[in-house]
């Protein structure tokens, strides 16, 4: 028997519960965390910390463009209403993500 998880993203300006808002934030930093531990071993070996590793990169870089086409799927959900706010949380992420990319590759 095979399990599966269901993942139900709230529909465009459709008022939120904490609960979903809760669950937006939490899926946004997940996907960022999915993010950061993909790019941290293409940067070491980069950096020449890490030795290269074709088998790696391919892996990893397939995971970037696969969690890359994700990430505005995770910012349908306006969390502005609630004590969740994060409407600059898009932004942010792209920042963060750009220093790094930056930052492993430097």
């Amino acid at each position: 028997m095979t399990a599966g998880v269901a993942l139900t993203l709230p529909v465009v300006g459709a008022e939120l519960t904490e609960k979903q808002a809760k669950s937006a934030v939490e899926y946004r930093q997940s996907l960022f965390e999915l993010v950061k531990s993909n790019i941290g071993p293409l940067g070491a070996m980069a950096k020449g910390k890490a030795p290269i590793d074709e088998a790696v990169i391919a892996k990893n870089a397939l995971r970037l463009e696969q969690l890359g086409l994700m990430i505005s799927d995770y910012f349908v959900a306006d969390t502005q209403t609630t004590k969740y706010q994060t409407s600059r949380l898009m932004l942010f992420g792209r920042i963060k993500l750009t220093l790094i990319i930056k930052q492993q590759i430097l």
